[in-house]
């Protein structure tokens, strides 16, 4: 009868333990593509370079707790997502990129963070945009999904769609 008590009260403090603990997930955002009628039709056929301004700089923080998981995130790897994304939209457009072009758009993410509600994961993202001309401009968006990383991906590729739709941005582009 003892040893019975004694594993019970056992596996009860492993399971304290066990929720107690929790994990962590160290998401990577994946390029998840821009609908084509989500952008305008703009054009150029001089070069651009799209920089990720934080390339070399890690920047690992907690983007969210949904219990029993802590998500973290390395805003490098954000911001080189949302490079990705505008390069791949670029070339989508035949609109030429390269690594050192007079025109220059640097990106980087500023901010995420991930939300648990009522069976639905709400991402926010700031996106900022700095262009050679000297515009810069911070994109806020939020993207909701059941999945953690559909809302990470989809919050990514709302803040590439927002600078895309931009007309200071597309100016620069075209001219």
């Amino acid at each position: 009868m003892k040893s019975t008590h004694r594993n019970r009260f056992f596996l009860c403090l492993i399971l304290v333990f066990y929720f107690l603990s929790g994990c962590t997930i160290n998401y990577i955002p994946k390029k998840y593509p821009i609908k084509s009628n989500a952008i305008p039709h703009f054009t150029s056929l001089k070069p651009i370079t799209i920089i990720n301004a934080l390339k070399g700089c890690p920047k690992e923080v907690i983007v969210g707790v949904a219990d029993p998981y802590t998500h973290v995130g390395d805003l490098s790897s954000y911001t080189q997502t949302a490079v990705d994304l505008l390069v791949s939209e670029l070339e989508k457009k035949n609109i030429p990129t390269l690594e050192n072009g007079k025109k220059v758009i640097r990106l980087e993410v500023l901010k995420a963070s991930l939300f648990y509600s009522g069976f639905t994961y709400k991402t926010n993202i700031i996106l900022k945009a700095e262009i050679g001309s000297g515009y810069d401009r911070e994109y806020h968006v939020i993207n909701s999904s059941g999945l953690y990383d559909r809302s990470i991906d989809g919050a990514v590729t709302k803040s590439v769609t927002a600078l895309l739709n931009d007309p200071q941005i597309i100016a620069y582009i075209e001219k």
